[in-house]
């Protein structure tokens, strides 16, 4: 994905993201339909699930959001982008507004989530405008190759919820053979990264990210 599509697609996700504000959740997220002794049910809420089912509509779309947008907040892209101009040789400057900008991506994450990644550095206002860093970007996880991603995506587990707080676990698969030079057959393990979504004043969040590609 190159950086001038990253930031298409954040515009866009963002636009989704402010139907999150003002949400209201039930207490008990963890069922497709909340028990009527309005307890967690534990057979589902430790289950490992190929998707969200355990989260209602409008944080599936926030979790989806997030998503769309790590590869550009994370990772480098396709340097093959167009740009209106060059910044010292590092940044590429491009036609978007920096405080619109700001404001969309804080609608799906935190400023303690963000404190935790370089974007208040890859990202800068230029005179108004974005400016992207075209050269920073995270390690991969070692071992992150397209055929363990296809042949096992990744798996969900709850881990809790409550009126303001939801923690789900992305369990990610690599493999072990996947760096070598030869051509060795898949051996999968798996690492697990802890996601949370938090309720604020101006509606939910993602206090804590991470995906596959970048741990």
């Amino acid at each position: 994905m190159n950086k001038s599509n990253f930031l298409k697609i954040l515009l866009a996700t963002a636009l989704c993201a402010c139907f999150l504000t003002g949400c209201s959740l039930p207490a008990v997220l963890f069922s497709r339909s909340a028990p009527a002794s309005s307890e967690p049910d534990n057979t589902v809420s430790t289950r490992e699930s190929p998707d969200l089912y355990f989260l209602p509509d409008e944080l599936q779309q926030l979790y989806a959001n997030a998503v769309n947008v790590s590869s550009g907040l994370y990772g480098m892209g396709d340097r093959d982008y167009e740009e209106i101009a060059d910044i010292d040789g590092t940044y590429a400057l491009y036609d978007a507004d920096y405080t619109a900008f700001s404001e969309k991506i804080h609608l799906i994450f935190t400023d303690d989530c963000l404190a935790d990644t370089d974007y208040a550095i890859k990202f800068i206002d230029h005179e108004g405008s974005v400016a992207v860093d075209r050269y920073l970007s995270d390690d991969m996880v070692e071992n992150t190759t397209i055929q363990v991603q296809e042949a096992f995506p990744d798996t969900y587990r709850p881990v809790h919820s409550t009126e303001d707080e939801v923690e789900f676990t992305l369990i990610s698969h690599y493999d072990r053979n996947g760096w070598n030079d030869t051509d060795d057959p898949i051996d999968v393990y798996t690492i697990e990264y802890p996601i949370r979504m938090v309720r604020t004043d101006s509606g939910w969040r993602i206090d804590e990210f991470h995906t596959t590609m970048f741990g």
